[in-house]
């Protein structure tokens, strides 16, 4: 079959985030046609760092080498093969004989992390987007779509409309495709404050290594029984970051352990909170409606006690990128299958995505001793730990690929 025989498509890409782009390589790889509308004038993220499980650098292969290329590229590997728990939360254990900051289990890495500047990662990505694919200072107003065409309508702040066959929600936890598709009333799917928060601030390496040592890491969790005061119910406040100060954080850390204490000493006298906005309390029903779907945080976003957040993201890519490419490759003559392209990728994607949201909330109970079934069962909780993390680490990206073609042929035939 000639290329002129097969489907044309034109994807409308929401969103020049981790997802966004990743998305779009893995199209144009397979030769789908796509846009990135873009609400800022480059592609930017917010935040510092990340880090990509194994399960997320398998899925960046398998959708572009490039990807996984673009984050090796700028991304510092993890030492050792295990990752260690210690109490940080008290100054003297129940077992006089180990010390509270001695490791109490750990679990197995066999790939180990890498971890790399979020702001790096983009633009490695961004370097092999063609410019003609890309526009930016694109404010999405709303989807909607056109009973006659099939196709979808797009309105942007500045007046302007645009059709796409297919609309790809990435623009994450405000997601203007989500609202578009569920509406915005005090009961439709949207991220809500998980009553987890992060102090951010950067604190030179080597101070860090003079205070508790080159082996040394910290990972603190405490939970905000408050709502966070610049986003309550109803509220049209879009500020996930507030201001904070050094003697703010030093009270929140007051009962820990002597690490995390020192670490918070070493923080500067004014900082930011950021909240932690999560969709564990609205989920949305399923990623696709029509020729219009959601992806990454706009259709999951979860708290980051997994890691696995930007990931699951990329696994969204993965499938999207390759039901699109069977589209693509479908005779003109033929319906187009959208719907049911979308509707494959959202059954294939829900389950895991929707568990990886419950179960980065949960774990955040076991860290801070909190989870009614286990409390301070080193064994049990352990054990929990170890077998959700592997869950996400060891899942079968190829299994993932060939589930969704098995599913899309069966919708098409």
């Amino acid at each position: 079959m000639t290329r002129t025989n097969k489907q044309s498509l034109e994807v409308a890409i929401i969103g020049g985030g981790i997802t966004g782009l990743a998305l779009a390589l893995g199209l144009l790889n397979r030769g789908v046609d796509f846009t990135i509308y873009e609400r800022v004038q480059k592609f930017e993220e917010l935040g510092v760092g990340i880090t990509f499980t194994p399960n997320a650098q398998r899925a960046m292969e398998a959708l572009d080498p490039r990807v996984l290329q673009s984050f090796i590229s700028v991304a510092t590997q993890s030492s050792g093969g295990t990752i260690s728990f210690v109490d940080g939360f008290r100054e003297q254990g129940e077992n006089p004989h180990i010390s509270v900051e001695d490791p109490f289990f750990q679990v197995d890495i066999k790939e180990g992390f890498k971890a790399c500047r979020r702001c790096d990662f983009v633009d490695q990505i961004a370097k092999y987007i063609p410019v003609e694919n890309v526009r930016f200072g694109k404010s999405l107003e709303s989807v909607e779509t056109d009973d006659d065409s099939g196709k979808a309508i797009l309105t942007f702040r500045d007046g302007e409309k645009v059709k796409a066959d297919i609309v790809i929600g990435c623009d994450g936890i405000r997601s203007r495709v989500r609202t578009s598709m569920f509406g915005s009333g005090p009961n439709s799917p949207r991220a809500q404050y998980s009553h987890q928060l992060g102090f951010r601030s950067m604190v030179p390496l080597e101070k860090v290594v003079e205070a508790i040592g080159q082996k040394k890491a910290s990972k603190a969790f405490v939970m905000d029984k408050k709502e966070w005061p610049e986003f309550q119910a109803g509220s049209d406040s879009k500020r996930y970051v507030l201001p904070a100060t050094s003697e703010e954080i030093t009270n929140v850390f007051a009962d820990f352990g002597p690490t995390a204490r020192t670490l918070v000493s070493l923080l500067p006298e004014k900082l930011d909170k950021w909240a932690v906005f999560d969709m564990l309390d609205a989920p949305v029903p399923t990623y696709a409606r029509g020729c219009v779907c959601l992806a990454g945080d706009s259709a999951h976003a979860s708290t980051p006690n997994h890691g696995g957040g930007a990931g699951a993201g990329i696994e969204d890519a993965l499938v999207l990128a390759e039901v699109l490419a069977v589209l693509m490759n479908r005779s003109s003559s033929k319906d187009s299958g959208i719907s049911e392209a979308l509707a494959v990728y959202s059954e294939v994607r829900y389950g895991r995505s929707q568990w990886l949201v419950q179960s980065s909330r949960h774990i955040v109970e076991l860290f801070t001793w909190k989870d009614r079934e286990y409390g301070t069962d080193i064994e049990k909780f352990g054990q929990d730990i170890k077998e959700r993390s592997h869950k996400l680490w060891d899942y079968d990206t190829v299994g993932m690929i060939q589930e969704t073609l098995q599913k899309l042929e069966k919708r098409l035939s």
